[in-house]
């Protein structure tokens, strides 16, 4: 067995000498992987065994590349290579050179005597090249290049899962490709350049690095909020601004889509209203509808059947509204605060009522506390009962956090208050019969 640090020595070296042989990286993936699980204690991590094979590519080409190519100027190693300008360029940036580490001169004298070597050298060099980026891929495409283009693509956490679907890798040779991928996008610890980051304590998911930044331009900031109307008395007691998103999150039967409809007849006249459904068809809203006292031409909305990746389809602007009902997340119910985030992230200054599942009696939606991040309004709604979880910006100096009402819906529709807000907290000290 191989103990401590020589587990990363070997790997490297062996790695470098399985390449001196003639394997492809493929090849050389397989026989280090299976030497990590028999013969390294413990073993490597993923992100560490392929950093040293990484390591052994680069260790091998670069040393093949020092024994013909010292002191050659570029423009002669570009030609014996026989690549454009482009591509020789995008070679010298990437991890896996050939030239990274030549010292490069313009001593004229020292070209004659390279030439020969370089010319013997080209073809190699362009075998090794096609065996280093093309020796996987998925619809005539290499690999790496889908990895790279699902990572832009990507936002928050994402899972080998996904990227496995979106790529659509089946064959143990894609999969090892794409293992390697991810580790060359992890590793750069110190540098810009670094992509991502493994999800701590979850095998297999990883976070994409957002390392963009946003000025905040308070000084000239707009501090008027919007004039949504909020059901049940709730615009009198918060307010809602540019940008904000409210959450409902219902137990099932409670009115989850009565309050989303209220919400879009009460506004669909000052503001541009966006309707997404994952439930109801064409006929089944249309009956919802129709039990307003309304008529149904006069609905001045726009719905859209939708069930996920709402952040792609949000309408932005400080004149819209987008209701979504429901976000549908049926496991991982961690992600929910991700999927929060990315409407947050999309809005612009619109605003997004957002429906959510919840267990019956339980103030916190499916996500538990993580829920409440983004949202600057939470509700909870129970059969006959509405209770303010999280309100950041009160209308009137009376906190409104904590406080509850009882109502009657009245044919799917109509929402009657019974009695006033009332501290919940104050509730239950009565049924228990103590003193609040």
């Amino acid at each position: 067995m191989i103990l401590g640090e020589d587990r990363f020595v070997d790997a490297g070296n062996r790695a470098r000498e399985l390449f001196q042989k003639g394997h492809n990286l493929a090849q050389v993936i397989e026989v280090i992987t299976d030497l990590n699980d028999k013969e390294y204690n413990p073993p490597l991590s993923q992100e560490d065994l392929f950093l040293m094979i990484e390591t052994g590519m680069r260790s091998f080409a670069k040393n093949s590349a020092n024994e013909h190519l010292k002191g050659l100027p570029p423009e002669l190693l570009r030609g014996a290579l026989n690549l454009s300008q482009e591509d020789f360029d995008r070679l010298l940036q990437k991890d896996v050179s050939i030239v990274s580490d030549v010292s490069i001169v313009s001593d004229v004298d020292n070209v004659n005597s390279c030439q020969q070597d370089v010319s013997d050298l080209s073809a190699s060099v362009s075998k090794f090249q096609q065996q280093c980026q093309a020796y996987a891929t998925s619809g005539g495409v290499p690999v790496s290049v889908i990895v790279d283009e699902f990572i832009s693509q990507a936002s928050g956490i994402f899972s080998v899962s996904e990227l496995d679907r979106y790529g659509d890798f089946k064959t143990r040779q894609q999969k090892n490709a794409r293992a390697a991928a991810l580790a060359r996008a992890c590793v750069k610890r110190k540098s810009k350049n670094k992509k991502i980051q493994r999800v701590r304590n979850k095998n297999g998911y990883y976070r994409k690095i957002e390392g963009e930044l946003e000025a905040l331009d308070f000084l000239n900031a707009d501090m008027k909020s919007s004039e949504i109307f909020l059901p049940l008395g709730l615009s009198n007691m918060v307010e809602i601004l540019p940008g904000n998103i409210i959450l409902v999150a219902g137990a099932p039967n409670s009115g989850k889509t009565s309050f989303m409809l209220n919400v879009i007849w009460y506004n669909m006249t000052k503001f541009k209203v966006h309707y997404f459904n994952s439930e109801m068809g064409n006929g089944e809203l249309k009956k919802r509808l129709l039990k307003f006292d309304w008529p149904l031409k006069d609905w001045n909305f726009q719905a859209w059947e939708r069930s996920q990746n709402f952040a792609d389809a949000i309408f932005q602007g400080p004149d819209t509204i987008n209701v979504i009902d429901f976000l549908e997340i049926y496991d991982n119910f961690y992600e929910i605060s991700n999927r929060l985030a990315e409407i947050h992230d999309a809005l612009k200054g619109a605003v997004a009522v957002v429906a959510l599942q919840k267990n019956q009696g339980s103030d916190m939606g499916l996500g538990g506390f993580r829920s409440l991040e983004k949202p600057r309004l939470a509700l909870a709604m129970d059969a006959g009962t509405i209770k303010i979880v999280k309100a950041k910006n009160w209308a009137t100096e009376d906190n409104p956090n904590g406080k509850q009402l009882d109502f009657k819906l009245v044919q799917g529709c109509e929402f009657i208050a019974q009695g006033t807000w009332y501290d919940s907290a104050e509730k239950v000290a009565k049924k228990k019969g103590g003193r609040f």
